[in-house]
């Protein structure tokens, strides 16, 4: 026997949500994020429209924007998973959001160590610049330790639900089929003009098991009838 993995799944989203309404924050906040950088840098770039971020690199905005746009699909793949609780959709959306949650991670440990001294506030440059690289370096830190703690519990909220799907295999697509299956029995129309006939038959297999051949039979009875003749021209007085 496999022991058992010392990191478990979440069962709820922030102690009391269900996992499925913490994705959706999340692909919400995603999609406002990738549409943030794709709107601003078609602004300052290409419309030459100043906004948020104009004095960023172009190369910076340029990137951001094609990372926007690469992420698009794996948000529908996540939205797709989701809704129709496909554990591997969801699993692509998944390993997007890592790369991403590792990526903007390492950018920001190398701007928080390189940056922080070097653009500092004007209204901390009365305070000395020792101290005003001091605090602007654990305002640095502290927005890491933010963006880290909350992108890595949206990382394991999905791979949690991610998780549930796997070990929950398919029966819950079946239960759908033969709910479906079920549902469309149920108002199977009747054959005859303008519907006043008995319900169709259901066709039957010639032997029973998964080798059986094509299904014969099914339809429906001609007036009710329950004697079927099958000579030409028909018996006189057999009621078909």
């Amino acid at each position: 026997m496999g022991r058992a993995s010392p990191i478990q799944p979440l069962s709820t989203f922030c102690c009391g949500c269900s996992l499925d309404g913490g994705i959706q924050v999340v692909l919400v906040g995603h999609s406002l994020v990738c549409a943030f950088f794709m709107v601003t840098c078609v602004s300052n770039i290409v419309l030459e429209m100043p906004t948020f971020g104009h004095r960023v690199p172009y190369s910076t905005q340029v990137f951001n924007c094609g990372f926007a746009l690469a992420t698009v699909p794996f948000i529908v793949a996540g939205i797709s998973g989701l809704k129709y609780q496909i554990e591997t959709h969801l699993r692509i959306y998944l390993f997007c959001l890592m790369f991403t949650f590792a990526m903007d991670s390492i950018l920001m440990v190398v701007m928080v160590y390189f940056n922080s001294c070097a653009r500092i506030p004007k209204f901390l440059d009365e305070y000395g610049s020792a101290a005003a690289c001091g605090v602007s370096r654990s305002m640095g830190m502290a927005s890491l330790f933010l963006y880290v703690s909350m992108m890595g519990y949206a990382t394991f909220v999905v791979w949690s639900r991610c998780e549930q799907l796997r070990l929950s295999g398919s029966n819950q697509a079946f239960d759908e089929l033969v709910g479906g299956a079920q549902r469309i029995a149920a108002f199977r129309p009747p054959a005859g003009l303008f519907g006043t006939g008995p319900k169709l038959l259901d066709a039957q297999p010639i032997e029973y098991g998964s080798l059986a051949p094509q299904p014969y039979g099914g339809g429906a009875k001609i007036f009710y009838g329950k004697t079927h003749d099958t000579n030409f021209p028909p018996t006189m007085g057999v009621a078909t």
